[in-house]
């Protein structure tokens, strides 16, 4: 364990035990005998505009340097020792006087030549293109619509990571997506084979073109697909099926019979006839009140 000197006694002593010795024998405590033998201002901070006292860490290290993280940036930033509040509403010569002409030429001399590259200099003038600086409704609106915003998507967002997300995922997250499942809610208000109730947890919104079979039909991209937002959202491609019908690993289900990718609306209407030839007893009551066409709300197939 290591030994400090007491400059008073000329003694060494265990740093544990160390304070003691200062009170009982000495009747200091160790604050009180750094700032007397070792620095009178150690308990002030240095930075020249604050002057607060500083914290006693111990009899190996002292006082702490500032009072705050604040002061301690102030003092140590690369902006001539001046920031923020301190540096507002003053100028160089009320801050250096005399001095101020030579920091002048010091700082002009360290920019001068230095300038952008070219990549990023067109970087920006690529995305600012087209937009006015005035905040006005203009640029609300400009702001609001998809080309705008695919400026700032994909590989021009600075927070691209190479492209891990999926396009299935990124077109199944959008609020387009949402908006389109809720309004198949709404509309058919229960399962459209047995009528399950819409208060019912276990409702799915069944794509009868599914979205694989949309992307590779149309070669969709994470850069155009917003583009076919008419086609992937269209409210005719919708309908609300329970888990039962959809996707139950039952052997009666349509995904158990025809898989999770590339399905089309004509597998789903096969299988709708199917379901009703077989479990017509299931179905008829339901389809008492609402006839075939008006309920799936699309031209059967030939």
């Amino acid at each position: 364990m290591k030994k400090t000197y007491c400059k008073i006694c000329n003694e060494y002593f265990y740093r544990n035990n160390f304070w003691r010795h200062l009170k009982t024998k000495h009747d200091l405590t160790s604050p009180e005998y750094w700032l007397i033998y070792f620095d009178s201002k150690a308990n002030i901070c240095k930075n020249p505009t604050c002057n607060k006292k500083t914290k006693f860490i111990d009899l190996g290290k002292g006082f702490n340097e500032y009072c705050s993280l604040k002061c301690c940036y102030v003092k140590n930033s690369s902006r001539n020792n001046l920031i923020g509040a301190q540096r507002k509403g003053k100028t160089f010569q009320n801050m250096y006087g005399e001095k101020s002409k030579a920091i002048k030429l010091k700082l002009s001399n360290k920019n001068k030549g230095q300038k952008r590259p070219k990549e990023f200099s067109e970087m920006l003038s690529k995305i600012k293109t087209g937009v006015p600086r005035i905040n006005s409704e203009k640029t609300k609106k400009l702001y609001q619509t998809e080309e705008y915003k695919h400026r700032f998507r994909g590989k021009n967002n600075g927070n691209w990571k190479g492209g891990t997300t999926s396009l299935a995922y990124l077109i199944l997250e959008s609020t387009d997506n949402e908006n389109w499942k809720n309004y198949i809610r709404d509309r058919d208000q229960g399962c459209v084979i047995c009528g399950g109730l819409s208060g019912n947890k276990t409702l799915h919104v069944h794509h009868l073109d599914s979205l694989s079979y949309l992307i590779n039909k149309y070669s969709l991209t994470k850069n155009n697909w917003w583009k076919f937002k008419n086609i992937l959202f269209e409210k005719s491609n919708g309908v609300l099926l329970c888990n039962f019908h959809h996707n139950a690993n039952n052997g009666i289900s349509f995904h158990s019979m025809f898989g999770r990718n590339q399905t089309t609306s004509k597998q789903f209407w096969f299988y709708f006839k199917w379901y009703l030839i077989n479990y017509t007893k299931e179905v008829s009551i339901f389809f008492k009140k609402q006839p075939l066409e008006t309920l799936l709300h699309l031209p059967i197939p030939h």
